[in-house]
């Protein structure tokens, strides 16, 4: 990662979390300043080195630094967007295999399905300040985990085969990640935030 340059101190450079390049490509990630700086702030850019990047820029230092300082969000994402993009992220895991597949094609990322669970990755590690501030409740973020969670148990590079859109409608670990993006969808959707 030493292509990317010095970077502020509130950025960590990170592998992907989950799919068939999990620990490959790079998660470029800002942290709230602090003593421990584990809290995201929302403002990222991906790179899958299967195809694509999400953000601005490209590994090239100077396009990268531009694309951070560009980015309009200069506070913490809030949780209300986090809680937006989550369900978003939901309704694309709960979706057919067939509208997974159209959705990906779409996109430009088939035949690699990493993108469905890199989406929800994303935001899942800001759940713990969705349910301090009552966005979340301990049941929805433990639903929401759980599907993450069971992407990642079948990611890597051992598991590649299972990330192609032509397991999508046959391997049991997607027809699984469906059923539990489902029921985290109906619990985001049966109890709003307590804010």
């Amino acid at each position: 990662m030493n292509r990317l340059g010095s970077l502020p101190e509130t950025w960590r450079v990170e592998g992907l979390g989950r799919g068939s390049a999990k620990g490959e490509g790079f998660v470029l990630r800002e942290y709230k300043l602090g003593p421990n700086r584990t809290e995201p702030t929302g403002r990222m850019i991906r790179w899958h080195p299967g195809g694509g990047h999400h953000g601005e820029g490209g590994l090239e230092s100077g396009r990268l630094q531009r694309a951070i300082r560009r980015n309009p969000m200069n506070q913490r994402m809030s949780s209300d967007v986090v809680r937006a993009q989550i369900e978003k992220s939901l309704e694309i895991l709960a979706s057919s295999a067939a509208e997974q597949q159209e959705y990906l094609e779409r996109k430009g990322l088939a035949p690699i399905t990493d993108e469905l669970a890199l989406t929800l990755d994303d935001f899942v590690m800001m759940l713990p300040a969705g349910v301090r501030d009552g966005s979340f409740s301990e049941d929805q973020a433990a639903a929401i985990r759980q599907v993450s969670d069971l992407t990642a148990s079948f990611s890597g590079k051992e598991n590649a085969a299972l990330w192609r859109v032509d397991q999508l409608g046959s391997a049991w670990q997607w027809n699984e990640v469906r059923r539990l993006a489902r029921v985290a969808l109906q619990m985001l959707r049966d109890r709003e935030p307590t804010k």
